[in-house]
């Protein structure tokens, strides 16, 4: 891959969110943090659009989060 066809992490975080949400019709109940909606997140050891896209795979999962419910902790 040519690094300018490249996505960014944050092109690539809103297609697994907002848009995949969009796609299937269910935006007004997830894709997004907001009042209402479903809370399914996870807390990440790093902000993966602020580090070096190569070090990208080395971010950890803290919690997982399924219904606004901590179902995971590292």
């Amino acid at each position: 891959m040519v690094p300018e066809e490249a996505l960014t992490p944050s092109e690539v975080l809103r297609m697994y969110t907002a848009n995949a949400a969009y796609a299937m019709s269910r935006e007004h109940e997830v894709g997004s943090l907001e009042s209402g909606k479903r809370a399914d997140m996870v807390v990440l050891s790093h902000d993966p659009t602020a580090v070096d896209p190569t070090y990208i795979r080395d971010i950890l999962i803290e919690q997982t989060y399924v219904d606004g419910v901590l179902a995971h902790e590292r």
